[in-house]
C-alpha cells in the first residue's frame, strides 16, 4: 500500500452537524467518525466557530485522542526506547539483548524496502507506541499472510494507545490485499490478548514452554484474524 493510501486510512472523517449562537455561530458541534473495521468510534465536541477544524478544545486534565501516523526517521529513538524496555522488562518479545541504534535503523529501512507499514501513536506529540507487520513465514505460499507486532511505552499502557494503533494497522493490511494477520503473544500477556480479541483475532494455537526468559518457561499463543 502506498503512503498516500495509508494516510487516507489514518485520516479521521469529520462533519459539522449543528451550531450554537447567532449567525455567524459562536460554537460549532463537530462529530468525528473514526472507522476501525466494523467499529465506528463517534467523537463529539463543541469548538469556537473561528477555530481551525483540527483544533480540539481541551478541558483541564482531559487527554487528547492518540494521533496515529506513519513512522518517520525522527521517531526511531523513541521507538527504540519502547522496544528495549519490552526486551529488558517484559515477555512481549522473546529477545534477550536490547537492540542497537544501527539495528533499529536497519529494521526500519527493511520495512520500507518491503513496503510494510510502521505506524506510531502520538500522545501530545510524543511517541507512545508503535506497530508494524511483516512476513509470517519465508516460504512463497505464505505471501497473503502477515504477522504483526505492537509495543506501547510502559507509562502509556492501559490508556488506549494499543487500540488506537492496532485498528489502523489491520485496515492497512486489509487494504493491501492480505488475507490473514497472525499475532504471536506470550500466554501471560493478558493486555495484548484482550486487545487483539477486540479487533476480531481468535486463538488458533497454544505452544507450551517454547520460550525461556526470566528463569522460567514461556507459553506462546497464536491468534489470527482472517479478512
Amino acid at each position: 500500500m502506498r503512503p498516500h493510501e495509508i494516510a487516507k486510512i489514518l485520516e479521521p472523517r469529520e462533519r459539522t452537524i449543528g451550531q450554537i449562537g447567532p449567525n455567524p455561530p459562536l460554537l460549532i458541534l463537530r462529530v468525528g467518525i473514526d472507522q476501525i473495521g466494523a467499529m465506528p468510534i463517534r467523537v463529539e465536541r463543541f469548538e469556537p466557530a473561528e477555530a481551525p477544524v483540527d483544533r480540539v478544545p481541551r478541558r483541564p486534565g482531559a487527554r487528547l485522542p492518540v494521533r496515529v501516523r506513519e513512522a518517520e526517521a525522527g521517531d526511531l529513538e523513541a521507538m527504540l526506547a519502547i522496544y528495549n524496555d519490552a526486551v529488558i522488562n517484559t515477555t512481549a518479545t522473546y529477545d534477550y539483548e536490547p537492540r542497537s541504534r544501527n539495528a533499529q535503523r536497519q529494521w526500519f529501512e527493511a520495512k520500507h524496502a518491503q513496503n510494510f507499514p510502521v505506524l506510531v501513536g502520538l500522545d501530545a506529540g510524543v511517541v507512545a507506541g508503535f506497530a508494524s507487520y511483516g512476513p509470517f513465514r519465508p516460504w512463497a505460499a505464505y505471501l497473503y499472510t502477515v504477522e504483526n507486532s505492537i509495543y506501547v511505552a510502559a507509562e502509556q499502557r492501559g490508556r488506549g494507545v494499543g487500540t488506537a494503533i492496532l485498528g489502523p494497522l489491520v485496515e492497512v493490511a486489509r487494504g493491501s490485499g492480505f488475507h490473514a494477520m497472525v499475532a504471536g503473544i506470550d500466554a501471560t500477556n493478558q493486555a495484548s490478548l484482550k486487545l487483539h480479541a477486540k479487533f476480531g483475532f481468535e486463538p488458533v494455537a497454544h505452544f507450551r514452554q517454547v520460550g525461556w526468559k526470566f528463569e522460567r518457561w514461556l507459553d506462546l499463543v497464536f491468534l489470527e484474524r482472517i479478512f
